[in-house]
Order: structure tokens, then C-alpha cells, then sequence
């Protein structure tokens, strides 16, 4: 270390990053790790870590259970661990939920997936990379929660992006494994065999750099031989077929053609539809397009326009009075559109029914179900709703959470309603331990999101 009698000087005057890093170099840079320096990294990153210094907690917490130069002490290391998370400091949950999850605290070797995610779910909402990845593999393999690997696929991206290409952050050669293989694979996105190389290339190279600093290859090496594997796969020219489009579901194929979903073509509100059409508005949402083709091409059945035309109408006349002709006319596009297999537009129709907009009736039975097969994340937090509430299906806390958490977990339009929902039950203790600090974040993220849609 460069300067090291400054870093003592800095250290030993109470600068706790000083006594952070001097403990850091001693413990783990310097090669000499005896018994004397063992016992003052841990006396600088104990004096750092009662300054409130997160780093030094973790450090003292992977010390104390990997009994690093002294005996392995669990109970040392959660302490550590926890007064972190107190801090809200987003590694030390992807630390306990590694220990109570997957290591076992009380009962060695043990799978809590429930456990692991009540913490990797509060490390992910504050945007620690390993919890992240915890949490997209379980949705990628549906431990614990419902098997999603579209949305598995999104988190996989984002703990990539939050890792930013730093090398020795904890699961980057992890995350580069997994989406290669969804590039191999051709699922979620389009297939590509180079990409899927660039990316075992380097979660290989990454390994490798693992085994020469003789890191614990329990946390890798399968993992590095099923990289190899795969390159080996590639090299030789064994490429998958690309999986085909998903049939329906049982479930959503009787769902579909049920009574619930019949809606007769209604007799077109063509007075209605000229003063619009004469308006020749394009719409800047639908990429410019004109409204006239696009209402045009619905009329031919053209599922995409058909979605359009009943988005824009709808939006447009539910408030006015007399409009009960184009308010028909735009529901029957968009039970048509989803007939077609635009699933997206149930999240839309759920929320009508579900508010009874434009003086349609509400049919909170046929929302949830509309919420339910949408392909739409957001409606997730719909759903939440109702196991919250006890409406339509049985009231059940840990669902409702489970729901609120994958939609905030996405964070685009309607995470502000799932945050709200996860601040209350982190404040009242609902399914959850009360966390006032976590519900405070929360309700933050809450209004962060809420501010954001509202501007736009």
C-alpha cells in the first residue's frame, strides 16, 4: 500500500474509511497475515464499524464466519451482519440471506428459500447486485415464488447493470452465465451464439482468475465447468432450436372462451367515430402513426391497431357524457385484440372493470382474472390487492406480499401503489418482521415513483 504510514497516522486519529482500509490492506492485501495483524484489522475495522462505517460491519461479519485467522464465530457474524442491514446498508442482506437461507444458521446445509428471499427482496429494493441475482434466479427457477424467467431475464440485466463491469463484484461471473445461456438458448430474446460466446468468455475468465487466487471453489466451480461445457456445445456446433411461441394454458384457454369474456360486436358509433376520424390526429404514443389507418386497420382485424384504437378511444371518451356507443365499441377492440393473443391488453380491461371507468360496470371477479393472465408485471400488484383484501380469492398475506414485491422489484409504472403496500406491512408487521426503517424506504421509493408518472 502506497503511503501506508499516512493510512496508520489517518487511522489512528479516528478516520473510519482510514481504519476501514487499513484493516483491509492488513487482512487481506498485505501477505502477512499473522496472528498479530489479524488482531489489529480486526481492532481498526471494530473501531471504524462503531463510527457506524457499513463496510467494516461486512468485513468483520465474512471474518467471523469464515473464521478467517480465528475461530469461525456464526453469532459474531450475524451481529455484524445485522447492525449493517440496521443501517440499511444493501450488501449486509444478501449477507444474512446467504447464512439463513442457503448456508443454514441453526441446521447445516438447509434450503430456506423463504428465508433467502425475505432478505434478498429488501437488498434488491435497495440495489445490492448479489440479491438481485439471488432473487431472478429464483423467479428463473421458481423456488419459493411462481416461475417467471421473462422477469427473471429483466433481473439478471439489472444486477449486470449494477455491477457495471467490475470483475470482483461477487456474482459477475454468475450473471454473465446466465445470459449466455439465455443468448444459447434463444429464450425470452432473440437467439445469438456470439453474444452467448462473449459472455461465456467472460464468466470463464473470471473464474479462472478465481482459481488462481484460491478463492473457495465451492461457490464456483460447478458453476465454471458448466460455463466450459457450454463453450464446448458452441465450438462443436451444437445450437438449440429456438423454443416456439408458448401455447396457452388450460386455465387461460378456459378463461378466454368463457362467458365471462363474451362481448358481441356492437353496432359501430359511426357519427362518433367520423368526428373523429375528421379530426386526422396522429398519435404520438403509437409512433406518430394516423388514426384514421390505424382505426382502419382494427376494422380488418389487425390485432396490434386494435389494442390502439381501443386505448385511445377509451381514454378519450370515458369522461365525456353520452358516450356510451364508443365506450362498447372500444371494449369490444380490446376483447378482440386479446382473443388474438395480445395479453397485454387485460392489465387495460382489468382496470376498467376494476374501476368501473367510463360507466362500465364493475366486475371486480372478472378484473382479477383479466389481472391474473396478463402479461403485464405491473398487474402483479393488482393481485396483491386482492389477497390483501380477501376478494375473489382468500385473504393470504405472504401472496399479497410476494405480489407487492415483484412489482416493485420492476419499478416502472405502478410501483408507487406496491411500495405503499410494502411500507405498511413492513410498519404493522404484516407476514412480515416490522422494519420501521425498511417501511420508511419504502414509502421514499413510493413517492419517488409517484412523482415520476405524475410528471410525465
Amino acid at each position: 500500500m502506497d503511503n501506508l504510514n499516512s493510512m496508520i497516522k489517518k487511522a489512528e486519529s479516528g478516520d473510519a474509511e482510514a481504519q476501514w482500509r487499513l484493516a483491509f490492506y492488513m487482512m487481506w492485501e498485505s501477505g502477512e497475515r499473522n496472528q498479530d495483524w489479524v488482531e489489529r484489522a480486526i481492532s481498526y475495522y471494530e473501531r471504524s464499524a462503531a463510527q457506524g462505517y457499513g463496510d467494516s460491519m461486512l468485513e468483520l461479519g465474512a471474518i467471523y464466519i469464515l473464521g478467517v485467522g480465528i475461530d469461525l464465530n456464526k453469532e459474531k457474524a450475524l451481529y455484524w451482519y445485522n447492525r449493517a442491514a440496521d443501517m440499511l446498508f444493501p450488501k449486509a442482506f444478501s449477507c444474512l440471506g446467504y447464512e439463513y437461507g442457503f448456508h443454514g444458521h441453526e441446521d447445516g446445509g438447509f434450503v430456506d428459500y423463504k428465508a433467502g428471499f425475505s432478505y434478498f427482496i429488501k437488498g434488491s429494493l435497495l440495489k445490492d447486485a448479489n440479491s438481485v441475482f439471488e432473487i431472478a434466479k429464483m423467479y428463473y427457477y421458481g423456488n419459493y415464488v411462481k416461475q417467471d424467467i421473462d422477469f427473471a431475464y429483466r433481473l439478471f440485466l439489472e444486477a449486470q447493470v449494477i455491477i457495471d463491469g467490475f470483475s470482483l463484484a461477487d456474482n459477475y461471473e454468475d450473471v454473465h452465465l446466465y445470459l449466455a445461456e439465455y443468448y444459447y438458448k434463444g429464450q425470452v430474446i432473440k437467439q445469438d451464439i456470439d453474444m452467448a460466446k462473449e459472455y461465456l468468455e467472460e464468466a470463464i475468465s473470471g473464474y479462472e482468475r478465481r482459481i488462481e487466487e484460491d478463492q473457495p471453489p465451492d461457490f464456483f466451480m460447478s458453476k465454471y465447468r458448466r460455463s466450459k461445457r457450454l463453450l464446448k456445445k458452441i465450438e462443436a456446433g451444437i445450437i438449440p432450436e429456438p423454443p416456439t411461441e408458448e401455447e396457452y394454458s388450460d386455465e387461460l384457454l378456459a378463461f378466454m372462451t368463457s362467458d365471462m369474456m363474451k362481448f358481441s360486436k356492437p353496432a359501430l358509433p359511426i357519427e362518433e367515430l367520423e368526428a373523429v376520424k375528421a379530426e386526422n390526429r396522429t398519435i404520438e404514443m403509437f409512433d406518430n402513426k394516423n388514426f384514421n389507418e390505424i382505426l382502419e386497420k382494427a376494422e380488418e382485424g389487425d390485432t396490434e391497431s386494435l389494442y390502439q384504437a381501443a386505448y385511445y378511444l377509451f381514454n378519450r371518451f370515458e369522461d365525456e357524457p353520452n358516450n356510451q356507443s364508443i365506450i362498447n365499441y372500444a371494449l369490444y377492440c380490446y376483447h378482440e385484440c386479446i382473443k388474438q393473443g395480445f395479453l397485454s391488453a387485460m392489465y387495460n380491461l382489468g382496470t376498467i372493470y376494476f374501476n368501473g371507468s367510463g360507466g362500465v360496470p364493475f366486475n371486480k371477479e372478472k378484473a382479477y382474472y383479466l389481472y391474473l393472465y396478463s402479461d403485464v408485471v405491473l398487474a402483479s400488484s393488482e393481485i396483491g390487492e386482492y389477497y390483501a383484501r380477501g376478494e375473489v380469492v382468500e385473504q393470504d398475506f405472504e401472496q399479497a406480499f410476494l405480489h407487492f414485491a415483484k412489482t416493485a422489484l420492476y419499478g416502472g409504472y405502478g410501483s408507487h401503489a406496491a411500495f405503499d403496500n410494502l411500507a405498511r406491512m413492513y410498519s404493522e408487521g404484516i407476514f412480515v418482521d416490522v422494519d420501521k426503517k425498511f417501511a420508511d424506504y419504502c414509502t421514499k421509493r413510493s413517492k419517488e415513483f409517484e412523482g415520476i408518472f405524475e410528471s410525465e
